[in-house]
């Protein structure tokens, strides 16, 4: 699955080594016409598997040591262990090995490299629950298998009895190892839960600040889209007003420079000035610049004189001219 790219069923993160081979003994090849036992099958498969596998490799293994007798078939699947174990040629990166043999499970004690597993089973509904429990050797269930499907109880209780104390407690303490797996299990799977709500709960916190920020900017843009077209109503208010103020400050500038030239030219007067014949003085209420054809008849301010445009000649009191047009 790793390989091909597919989901791996389990919690994350998820780990695998790239193998560089898939080994297993699996199922029985016994046959009589090949003269193979089980016992042999399962060592020629062994072998062949030995023969191809090197550090790098994953090997399976079911039920080891099994076909023979007991005691000789657990030897020897101690021995295959122990060999596959330290790697190299013929041994192996990784092996699982299934087994009904109590003595192999010892092996982790005796060695870090190994370790139990099992797969819980219910004795009540006498089915596996296919929930693995790391750490925990599997115990056989076969005497309380034989009880549930209804086996003669003196015989169960014989078979019981012919197993010893010794059997009785390494199942009792196993079932408590179970149990304290379970109680472990549980205890993770809360704390798990916990994480993932925790996890949940700061999603939605991130979620909601960003929430609050972007109705905080909406606002935002939204107050300075208000300010913005306020402004721009108040200015088109005031482009009228202020045209007014500014005709109207031009128009009391021009009648100030009117007074103040008109000002100027009575005191030029008062001092005595006449436009000579053949100057240019500006009659205001003929708003135009004339050529004086005739000097006034007298030093009086209101003394007469003769302007002339073309050949239009006009009478103008020295009251009604000034010395040059107003800027």
């Amino acid at each position: 699955m790793s390989r091909a790219g597919l989901a791996i069923p389990a919690d994350a993160p998820v780990q695998l080594p790239a193998y560089s081979a898939v080994l297993a003994d699996i199922g029985d090849e016994q046959s009589l016409s090949a003269n193979l036992s089980t016992f042999s099958g399962h060592l020629r498969r062994i072998q062949a598997v030995r023969a191809a596998s090197d550090s790098r490799s994953l090997v399976l293994l079911d039920e080891v040591g099994t076909g023979t007798e007991p005691v000789e078939g657990s030897a020897l699947g101690v021995a295959l262990l122990e060999t596959l174990v330290k790697g190299g040629r013929g041994g192996a990166g990784f092996t699982m090995a299934t087994t009904h043999h109590s003595s192999l499970t010892s092996l982790k004690f005796e060695n870090d490299a190994f370790e139990n597993a099992s797969v819980e089973f219910d004795e009540q509904k006498l089915a596996p629950t296919y929930r693995l429990l790391w750490g925990v050797p599997g115990r056989s269930n076969a005497l309380n298998i034989a009880a549930g499907l209804g086996l003669d109880p003196f015989l169960v209780q014989a078979a019981r009895d012919s197993l010893g104390t010794g059997q009785a407690a390494v199942d009792s303490t196993i079932m408590e190892l179970e149990g304290l797996k379970r109680t472990v299990t549980a205890d993770n799977g809360a704390v798990q839960q916990l994480q993932r709500q925790m996890a949940t709960l700061r999603r939605k916190l991130v979620s909601s600040r960003h929430d609050v920020a972007q109705s905080q900017a909406s606002l935002q843009l939204r107050k300075t889209e208000a300010i913005t077209k306020a402004v721009q109503a108040t200015r088109q208010q005031l482009i009228p007003i202020i045209a007014q103020q500014e005709k109207e400050a031009s128009a009391r500038k021009q009648e100030a420079q009117k007074a103040q030239e008109v000002e100027q030219h009575k005191k030029l007067v008062s001092q005595g000035w006449r436009p000579a014949v053949g100057s240019t003085v500006y009659v205001p209420r003929l708003n135009a610049s004339l050529k004086v054809v005739k000097a006034p008849s007298s030093p009086a301010e209101d003394a007469m004189l003769v302007v002339q445009k073309g050949f239009m000649q006009v009478s103008v009191s020295m009251n009604e001219i000034q010395k040059r047009k107003p800027k």
